[in-house]
């Protein structure tokens, strides 16, 4: 293995740079016995990263990649190993925290979905759905990553990886998990309330764009359902009001400030951290825009791999192969059609409520034949059933 050569790609914000390349390639060849070919990917914002990542593999004239963060320092024989799984077995291997990750991409059957839904009030506190940081070591072979259509830029943040990893289980590229351990170094100096935003809405985005339509639909709500959890916690309203049984639907003073107009900062109503209960919310409408903006399409391979290159081709070819631009797989796309969708909608003595209810739902422009809307009335007493 000594006689490998692995191109290793750091990278970090330029702001938080408080180690050098040198010294993180120094100690991760202790504890990985292989060549590296370092590069370094120093960026202003975090943003930037799936861009420069990109274009850094792209360049790289090594078989197989490894990407480390700096937020990763300290933990060089985790990595390591994680190295020593790609040189050993190929394919993609991602470096995560008490197997997050894998439980993210993993299929959800019919059990496991109704017990995460049921667990989501529980869970948006403490085991979230969506990643909370982004991805601190992972490794690729380069004509997979190049074959996958490499990172996908609109996803810059927590779950870019997840993307990478779901496109890959579903192109047939292995995949493995390693886990990370040891200290978190805040290196990237990221706001964890921009991470908690760009998570919920790459969680979304990638789960519905990649699976089978019933995994992806099993996986979109899981993370909404913890998304709006986490929304419901930070008003402090008590779920028990919403319980069908009892005085459910007669009048109380909750009906009363809800039909008045406006809410003042101090009202009985007025979230008990505003910024934390708007976040998930305005996270769910990012994702449907990117949906949208992304109807009709997929990410496709951009440019031939170069395994599967004539391996007697000039060697001129080859060179302008490594020389392609960075990958940008927004720019190739196929038609993909929009998934079929059900509309639930619970019902008790809701009558005046049920008709323009179903009139706005029948004026969406979602395909009719695509949409499937249903009622469930809970006993109803007022004609409405």
């Amino acid at each position: 293995m000594s006689a490998r050569t692995l191109t290793l790609v750091i990278v970090g914000q330029r702001a938080a740079v408080g180690r050098s390349a040198a010294g993180v390639t120094a100690a991760l060849s202790s504890a990985c016995p292989v060549a590296f070919d370092t590069r370094e990917c120093w960026v202003d914002v975090a943003a930037d990263v799936p861009a420069r990542v990109n274009e850094a593999i792209t360049a790289a004239t090594s078989p197989q990649i490894l990407v480390v963060t700096v937020d990763a320092d300290g933990r060089h024989a985790a990595v390591g190993d994680l190295a020593r799984a790609l040189l050993t077995r190929g394919g993609l291997v991602v470096g995560q925290r008490t197997g997050d990750a894998a439980l993210r991409c993993a299929p959800v059957g019919v059990d496991d979905f109704l017990d995460r839904l049921a667990r989501a009030w529980e869970d948006a506190a403490t085991t979230p759905a969506w990643p909370t940081r982004p991805c601190e070591a992972w490794g690729i072979d380069r004509d997979a990553f190049v074959g996958l259509g490499g990172l996908d830029a609109r996803l810059a943040g927590p779950g870019d990886i997840d993307d990478l990893a779901r496109r890959a289980l579903a192109r047939g590229v292995a995949v493995e998990f390693v886990d990370l351990d040891g200290p978190i170094v805040e290196a990237h100096r990221r706001d964890p309330a921009q991470a908690t935003y760009e998570g919920i809405r790459n969680g979304l985005v990638s789960a519905a764009l990649h699976g089978t339509e019933e995994d992806s639909g099993r996986r979109v709500a899981i993370v909404a359902a913890h998304a709006i959890a986490a929304a419901w916690r930070s008003c402090g309203v008590d779920p028990a009001i919403l319980t069908f049984s009892g005085n459910w639907a007669r009048p109380r003073a909750l009906d009363r400030w809800l039909a008045t107009p406006g809410l003042r900062e101090g009202d009985a109503l007025w979230p008990r951290d505003p910024d934390s209960a708007i976040r998930p919310l305005l996270a769910i409408d990012a994702a449907l825009a990117t949906l949208a903006a992304r109807a009709g399409e997929r990410v496709r391979p951009v440019a031939p791999s170069r395994a599967s290159a004539d391996t007697t081709a000039p060697a001129q070819a080859v060179d302008a192969q490594r020389s392609m631009p960075a990958l940008t797989p927004a720019s190739a796309t196929t038609p993909l059609p929009l998934p079929s969708a059900s509309v639930i909608v619970v019902n008790w003595n809701g009558r005046e409520h049920l008709g323009p209810l179903f009139t706005s739902l029948g004026a969406s422009d979602y395909p009719t034949d695509r949409l499937e809307l249903i009622c469930v009335d809970n006993g109803s007493t007022d004609d409405s059933r």
